[in-house]
């Protein structure tokens, strides 16, 4: 889950006994080596962890090594999975109380807990029997061990059975969590009264046109939006969620095999959003990146064919404004209804329920109060499509061939991803997959008028054919705009073209390639956006003081990689802020952080399109904020620039949800480090428009699979594979993600049993 809901936890301590420090230690798993325990489990089933933490299950069936699944990711994050389960529930407030209520109300209107009934339901049998197997396994460690996590015992919770619905929930929790386009229509919505047509195109482009009822939106009034939903809103990112993956052919590697390689870029936390397992029973055998809560690994590779996933960046939410009709009437499509009443009952105080009434329409929630003229209504393809994410993972699992993952992502889900992937027969591809929202009269970039006729959603669509065994010898994705002949029919909300350009500029001249070439290419920290536009920017430009002339010129000298000594990188992340108040603050004032969400405001700026914003000349804009950036650089770090290093304002600090409140907990965090990159370059680092430079967007892991040599694939994530605090393997794995480092992914038996440190056996029970 992102970061922006770990945010939304820390009251949960509020009032609560820190006396369970004490006796932290009870909870964690007892790594040495111990009896067999007994288990649901129809044969023996060995689990080998090496030096990592990972765990390497071997077991007879499918459903041991779905249970022996369940039984570690229980016994290491037990606290997340509860966590992000009651997320998803809107069950938060059972355990935190009022200070989470109003997000509880909203998760409740939204009715996860339905859809994912919904889900299973229509799931495939041997999937429905996989998820029972890993809930079983969950719920044998819940049942087994001795005391809960400490954080359950901090705030005097306890823990329900696991189900699979609870597993599906998960699925729904992350799809809302990867939505880009929400946060720019509404950062447009709250603009409609500050631009005009030609202004807001001047932010956005053309592609597609902005829609020509914009300017009738100026004049719209509605109620304040719902706290809970205020909430929900605040935990999607303010920059994208987004990611890298790339397939080589043979034809340019090393060793004659293709290669894949992987790393999500999300909101990271602590514990680790994600959880390295290596799974074998059966016919089954997968190893890679799972979410702690699913039995599924959603990256990774099985020994013939491996994946990883970009987001789409696919637009499947909508905010629909529809005319009230009375006071409890709307008008959709021409036609009066009636707003239907749903009364939400959450937790309240000393045991308490507490009952809140909302309304929903025909298309979907009412966020906001019945206020107004108009109503602003939240339109989400999952609560419409029948999900078969489960299914689709599945699937891949025990695909062999490029053709037969092709095949496998040929269903309907509520994700929507670019699938990079790869087999040992040398073939590579990149497979769209997910239902897409096909629109009828609007684009989506900016909320639509559904009172009228016209405006609607069509059947869900079937996202672009996928691209096989290029000629160029290699594919890739990031996020930004794909080649098709209308790619804005799935997103209006794709990601700037640098990160791409790079990995395009990067395996294009690649030959030869080997561990040492993708390794390096997943931490470059090129930043292609500043290296295009300085030159055009700081064209004819003059400093006006010392100050500012010291400024232009570590500008200038600048190599554009934003490594974490370099001043240049500092000076320009920081110039890129004084510009965007130079050209916007004038027309947007204090809506400069929704206009910032719309834009990227230097490149749009060196194009010329935001010429209709300015007031002055280009070289007076720039100079003017060549200006500010040198007095906040003073101001904030001195006058030498030798202390401006990036990695002294771009830091990262990984948070556990209890560290800020209590000093007693701050140690459950990882380090404060200083870090490179920006939200331009492949090794990624995004950071917010207004604020600290802290790194809040990051690799969330990397993987480089040799198909060649499955068996030789490499991994690593930030943090440790235990969510435990303070437990060693909780935090092991951070320095040396920072640092550029991986570990082995052992899949061989040989290699697995040679780099054991620990084993847990299970038994059947008699």
């Amino acid at each position: 889950m992102a970061q922006g809901l770990v945010r939304l936890m820390l009251p949960l301590l509020g009032g609560c006994a820190l006396g369970p420090l004490m006796t932290q230690r009870a909870s964690w798993p007892d790594r040495r080596p111990a009896e067999p325990v007994p288990a649901t489990v129809s044969a023996r089933v060995d689990i080998h962890r090496d030096a990592a933490g990972i765990p390497h299950i071997r077991a007879r069936t499918e459903s041991d090594a779905m249970f022996a699944l369940g039984y570690v990711h229980a016994q290491d994050r037990l606290f997340q999975m509860d966590l992000s389960r009651r997320f998803a529930f809107g069950a938060l407030s059972e355990v935190a109380g009022d200070s989470v209520a109003d997000l509880d109300v909203a998760m409740r209107l939204l009715d996860v807990r339905g859809r994912a009934r919904v889900a299973l339901d229509a799931a495939a049998p041997e999937t429905q029997a996989l998820l029972e197997a890993y809930a079983a396994g969950v719920n044998a460690w819940i049942t087994e061990q001795p005391r809960l996590p400490v954080e359950h015992r901090i705030v005097g919770a306890t823990v329900a059975p696991w189900s699979p619905e609870d597993s599906l929930s998960l699925i729904f929790a992350n799809a809302w969590l990867l939505a880009t386009n929400p946060a720019q229509e509404l950062a447009a919505l709250a603009l409609r009264d500050e631009l005009s047509s030609e202004q807001l195109t001047a932010l956005v482009g053309t592609n597609p046109p902005v829609d020509a009822y914009w300017p009738d939106l100026a004049g719209v009034t509605f109620g304040a939006m719902h706290p809970g939903f205020v909430a929900l809103f605040d935990a999607l990112p303010d920059e994208p969620a987004a990611s890298n993956n790339w397939a080589v052919a043979p034809s340019r590697t090393s060793d004659g095999g293709a290669w894949l390689a992987s790393d999500p870029h999300l909101l990271q936390r602590v514990p680790s959003l994600w959880y390295v397992a290596d799974v074998r029973g059966g016919d089954l055998h997968v190893a890679g990146a799972t979410l702690p809560g699913a039995p599924m690994v959603v990256i990774g590779h099985n020994g013939s064919v491996a994946w990883g996933l970009t987001n789409l960046m696919a637009d499947n939410m909508d905010f629909a404004l529809v005319e009230r009709v009375g006071e409890r009437g709307y008008r959709l499509g021409g036609v009066d209804e009636v707003l239907e009443e749903v009364v939400i009952q959450r937790p309240g105080k000393r045991g308490a329920v507490v009952a809140e009434t909302l309304f929903r329409t025909k298309i979907g929630p009412v966020v906001t109060a019945l206020e107004g003229d108009h109503l602003l209504v939240l339109r989400w393809h999952a609560l419409s499509v029948e999900d078969h994410t489960a299914d689709l993972f599945a699937a891949v699992a025990r695909a062999e061939t490029v053709d037969e993952v092709v095949e496998a992502t040929k269903r309907p889900t509520i994700i929507a991803q670019q699938m990079a992937t790869a087999d040992d027969r040398g073939h590579i591809g990149l497979v769209p997959l997910g239902s897409i929202v096909a629109r009828v009269g609007f684009s989506g970039r900016v909320p639509y008028p559904a009172s009228r006729e016209g405006f609607d959603w069509g059947p869900f669509v079937d996202p672009p054919p996928p691209t096989l065994n290029p000629d160029v010898g290699w594919i890739a994705s990031a996020n930004s705009l794909p080649a098709g002949p209308d790619p804005h029919l799935v997103s209006t909300a794709f990601e700037p073209p640098w990160r791409e350009a790079r990995i395009r500029e990067v395996l294009g001249a690649a030959k030869g390639v080997d561990f040492a070439q993708m390794r390096a290419l997943q931490l470059d920290r090129a930043d292609g956006q500043a290296r295009a536009a300085l030159p055009s920017v700081l064209d004819g430009v003059e400093a006006r003081s010392a100050a500012s002339e010291v400024c232009l010129e570590l500008l200038q000298g600048w190599d554009g990689v934003a490594e974490p000594w370099s001043v240049g990188a500092t000076v320009y992340y920081t110039f890129e802020r004084a510009l965007a108040q130079q050209v916007l603050g004038p027309t947007v004032g204090d809506e400069l952080p929704h206009a910032r969400r719309l834009t990227d405001v230097t490149t749009r700026f060196t194009e010329g399109a935001l010429d209709p914003f300015l007031s002055r000349s280009k070289q007076e804009t720039v100079q003017r904020a060549l200006e500010a950036t040198c007095t906040s650089l003073a101001d904030d770090l001195g006058d030498d620039p030798g202390g401006w290093a990036w990695g002294t304002v771009h830091r990262l600090h990984l948070e556990h949800p209890f560290a800020s409140a209590s000093k007693l907990l701050s140690g459950w965090s990882m380090d404060d480090v200083p870090y490179g990159g920006s939200g331009n370059t492949v090794n990624a680092a995004g950071f917010p428009s207004s604020g600290p430079f802290d790194t809040t967007w990051m690799a969330s892991m990397r993987l480089i699979v040799p198909l060649a040599d499955p068996g030789a694939a490499q991994i690593m994530h930030p943090g440790g594979q235990s969510g435990h605090p303070r437990e060693p393997s909780s935090r092991d794995l951070y320095r040396p993600f920072t640092e550029g480092a991986y570990v082995p992914l052992y899949f061989d038996d040989p290699d697995v049993l040679a780099n054991a440190t620990q084993t847990t056996v299970l038994e059947p029970t008699e």
